[in-house]
C-alpha cells in the first residue's frame, strides 16, 4: 500500500477515523467507515504515529480516549494533559512556543493598538505559531502533515489540481475566517477533520466517554487576555496611553480620551464626553493623538480597502468578481464586488456596512469556499 503520509501531527483535537480517511485520500464522510481500514493498516505492518500538540480541552480529550482503541502509535506534545497521557500510556512531550507566541502575537497585538488599529491576534497566531513555528516543530518530530481542531474543511480539487478551503459544516462554529492566511503549500499538508462535524455532536460523543470537560462552556475572548484589553496593554506599555482631545466630525472638542489603545471603531461607552449626546468612535488618529467621534450614521460605509492580502488559490490574482465578505468574526458575510490584486483588494458592498475597523481581518468567500482575505486598511 502506497501511503505518502507517514507521520501526522495533530494540533488541538481530532476525531481519528475521519483523519485516517484523509490520510488514505478516501472520500468517505462517516468516520465509522474507516475503522476496518485502520485495522487492515496495522495488520499489514503500517503503524502511523500520531503526534498531538494541544492544551486541555473537550476535543483533544475525546480524541485521546478514542485513539488507543484503534491501536495506533501515539506521541502527545503539549500542556495540561500529562496525567491523561500517562493513564493512556501515551508518550508525552512539551513543546515550548512561549517566546514565539510572545514575539509573533502578543507584541504585535500591542504594536497595532499603538498605531490606532484593532488587530485580530487569532489570525496572526494561526499564521505565525500554529501553522508556522508549530509546523517546524512537527517536522523535527518527523511529521509530514499537521491536523488541527479548527471547524473548517480542506478539500483537494483533482480537476484544477489545487486545494480548496471551505467553511465548516457547523456554520455557528465555523473558523475559516481566522485562517485566510493559508496557502496552497500549507493546505497540502493540513488536515481539519472537525470541519465535518457539528459541535453538539462532538460534545455528545465526548459525554459517552465520560470526558470531564464535555460540558465545559467555551471562551469567546482572546486566550491570553484574562480581562480588559486596554488594561492588558497599559500594564505592558504604559507609554501608549497619552491623554488627548476627543473631537466630533466637525472639529469641536467635546472631551478628553485616556489613551487611544482604550478605544476601537464603533465604541459608544466610556467616552466621558462633555455633552449628553450619544456619540460613537468613528476614527482614531495616532499621529495627532486625537479620537474622532460621530453619530451612528457616520459609521456606515460602502467601500473598503484591504492590504497584506492572501489569495488561497495562489499568487498573481487580478480579477473582479462578486463574493461575500466577512469583516469581523461575528459578522454575517455581506455581498460585495471584489476587485482583487496580488497584494491588495478593493471591496464595494452591495449594502452599506457598519463599523468597518482598520486592523481587523476581512475574509472573502464564494459560496462556502474561502477565496482569500486581508487586513482592513481603510473605508469610505
Amino acid at each position: 500500500m502506497n501511503i505518502a503520509i507517514k507521520f501526522v501531527l495533530f494540533q488541538f483535537a481530532i476525531l481519528l477515523p475521519f483523519v485516517t480517511g484523509c490520510l488514505l485520500q478516501n472520500s468517505f464522510t462517516d468516520p465509522r467507515q474507516f475503522i476496518g481500514k485502520l485495522l487492515r493498516m496495522n495488520i499489514i505492518g503500517i503503524e502511523p504515529l500520531i503526534v498531538f500538540w494541544c492544551v486541555w480541552g473537550l476535543d483533544v480529550s475525546f480524541a485521546l480516549c478514542v485513539l488507543p482503541v484503534a491501536g495506533l502509535g501515539l506521541v502527545f506534545t503539549g500542556l495540561g494533559l500529562g496525567k491523561i497521557a500517562a493513564r493512556l500510556k501515551i508518550p508525552h512531550h512539551v513543546v515550548d512556543l512561549g517566546r514565539e507566541f510572545q514575539n509573533g502575537v502578543v507584541d504585535a497585538f500591542i504594536s497595532e493598538y499603538r498605531k490606532g488599529r484593532t488587530p485580530n491576534p487569532c489570525v496572526r497566531c494561526n499564521r505565525k505559531v500554529k501553522l508556522g513555528k508549530l509546523w517546524k516543530k512537527a517536522g523535527e518530530l518527523g511529521a509530514d502533515s499537521l491536523a488541527t481542531g479548527h471547524y473548517a474543511r480542506v478539500c483537494r480539487d483533482p480537476e484544477e489540481k489545487r486545494y480548496r478551503f471551505l467553511r465548516g459544516v457547523d456554520t455557528a462554529k465555523d473558523q475559516s475566517y481566522f485562517l485566510w492566511t493559508l496557502t496552497q503549500s500549507i493546505l497540502a499538508r493540513t488536515l481539519m477533520p472537525l470541519g465535518e462535524y457539528d459541535k453538539k455532536e462532538v460534545r455528545k460523543l465526548a459525554g459517552t466517554y465520560r470526558i470531564p470537560v464535555a460540558d465545559r462552556p467555551e471562551s469567546q475572548e482572546i486566550c491570553f487576555i484574562p480581562g480588559s484589553y486596554s488594561e492588558f496593554i497599559r500594564e505592558r506599555d504604559p507609554g501608549a496611553f497619552r491623554p488627548g482631545p476627543i473631537r466630533d466630525t466637525g472639529g469641536r472638542e467635546i472631551g478628553e480620551h485616556e489613551g487611544l489603545p482604550a478605544y476601537t471603531i464603533g465604541q459608544r461607552k466610556r467616552l466621558r464626553l462633555k455633552t449628553p449626546e450619544v456619540f460613537y468612535v468613528v476614527r482614531i488618529d495616532p499621529d495627532e493623538n486625537v479620537l474622532i467621534v460621530g453619530k451612528e450614521n457616520d459609521l456606515i460605509r460602502k467601500h473598503m480597502e484591504l492590504d497584506k492580502v492572501n489569495w488561497v488559490e495562489g499568487d498573481g490574482v487580478s480579477q473582479v468578481f462578486i463574493g461575500k465578505v466577512k469583516i469581523r468574526s461575528q459578522h454575517r458575510p455581506a455581498e460585495a464586488v471584489v476587485r482583487a490584486f496580488p497584494d491588495r483588494a478593493e471591496i464595494e458592498f452591495m449594502e452599506k456596512q457598519k463599523a468597518i475597523t482598520p486592523g481587523q481581518s476581512a475574509a472573502v468567500y464564494i459560496g462556502d469556499e474561502l477565496i482569500g482575505g486581508g487586513i482592513i486598511s481603510g473605508s469610505r
